[in-house]
């Protein structure tokens, strides 16, 4: 008795069971991994691209309504997912690709990109990037053109000002 309740709980995994009917698990969409993480990307330059995948891991079609992409213009999102009328068809999927490109302030922008389809959840990526912020030069800047000419002026004067103090006293 025992050996054909193990058979019986196997078999209820992944479908519901009715005497004799078996009803199939219900329409669904997934990602592939949960996010896309940008980090350590240097002011005003733009990550390399991460794509995600959007499956349908069910037998049936699945009519995605919209992909809503993110307001926040640090992110870039495209995506080759079928829009309805058309349909991911069961057990395929599509990508998202995303790129960041950094603000000058250093700190983490966050969004979400949704996923939405007729008679499935909505599902959503979240996104985050980090910006490295403004690098500041170990070296020093030469002055050049007009402000140069002020600066050497200036320093000629003082220096003169300071040998003619000097042989005064």
């Amino acid at each position: 008795m025992r050996a054909s309740s193990r058979v019986l709980r196997k078999a209820m995994l992944g479908s519901v069971m009715l005497g004799a009917c078996t009803l199939a698990s219900a329409q669904s969409l997934e990602f592939d991994v949960w996010g896309m993480t940008f980090t350590n990307t240097a002011p005003g330059s733009t990550s390399a691209p991460i794509v995600r995948s959007v499956i349908n891991p069910s037998a049936a079609d699945v009519t995605i309504t919209a992909v809503v992409l993110p307001p926040n213009p640090p992110f870039n999102i495209t995506h080759n997912c079928p829009l309805a009328p058309l349909v991911l068809a069961g057990g395929s999927s599509c990508q998202i690709t995303g790129t960041f490109t950094a603000p000058a302030a250093a700190g983490t922008s966050e969004g979400f990109v949704r996923v939405e389809g007729s008679g499935v959840s909505t599902i959503a990526l979240t996104l985050r990037g980090t910006s490295n912020g403004v690098v500041a030069s170990s070296h020093p800047v030469p002055a050049t053109g007009p402000l140069a000419l002020v600066l050497a002026s200036f320093a000629i004067t003082v220096l003169g000002f300071v040998a003619r103090r000097r042989r005064q006293k």
